[in-house]
């Protein structure tokens, strides 16, 4: 597999802008999601020119978590799938 970045991505960068409160909204679902489904560790949301990870990582012999929150706004995006 040969993926070159920027030729083959596609740019969010001109997407419809997103308010922070769907944003904040979108961060508090994702961890909803998380908190239910405790066999998954990631999950994302996106629209517009914008994309929310949020993941967990487990420290203390997997007995405690934290997450981690990145907000992308004007991303890029690649899929192998043909």
């Amino acid at each position: 597999m040969n993926i070159n970045y920027p030729k083959d991505f596609f740019s969010f960068k001109e997407g419809v802008d997103i308010p922070a409160s769907e944003i904040q909204q979108w961060i508090n679902k994702c961890i909803e999601n998380l908190e239910i489904n405790t066999e998954q560790n990631y999950t994302t949301m996106a629209s517009g020119n914008t994309k929310v990870f949020v993941s967990r990582y487990y420290y203390n012999n997997n007995s405690e978590y934290y997450y981690v929150i990145d907000v992308a706004n004007g991303y890029s995006n690649c899929s192998t799938l043909d």
